[in-house]
C-alpha cells in the first residue's frame, strides 16, 4: 500500500525560537516573525528582506519571499 501525501493547506506564523515546526521548515533560528504557508504540497516562507538571501540557502525546498516581494 502506498502512502498518500496530504493536500491540506498549512499556515504557521511565529518565530523559530518558539516554534519547532517553523525551525524545521526554515532551517535557521530567528526571533523575527516569519510566515510559512503550504499550498498544493509546495512550501512558501515570508521572511524579512534582510534575511531572504540567507534563508534561501537554508531552506532550498521552499520558495522564500520578503514582504516587499508580495
Amino acid at each position: 500500500m502506498q502512502a498518500q501525501k496530504s493536500t491540506a493547506a498549512v499556515l504557521i506564523v511565529g518565530n523559530t525560537l518558539e516554534s519547532a515546526d517553523l525551525r524545521y521548515v526554515a532551517g535557521y533560528r530567528t526571533s523575527d516573525p516569519i510566515v510559512y504557508a503550504q499550498v498544493a504540497g509546495h512550501g512558501h516562507l515570508v521572511v524579512s528582506a534582510m534575511d531572504k538571501a540567507w534563508v534561501t540557502q537554508c531552506a532550498p525546498s521552499v520558495t522564500v519571499w520578503s514582504p516587499q516581494d508580495l
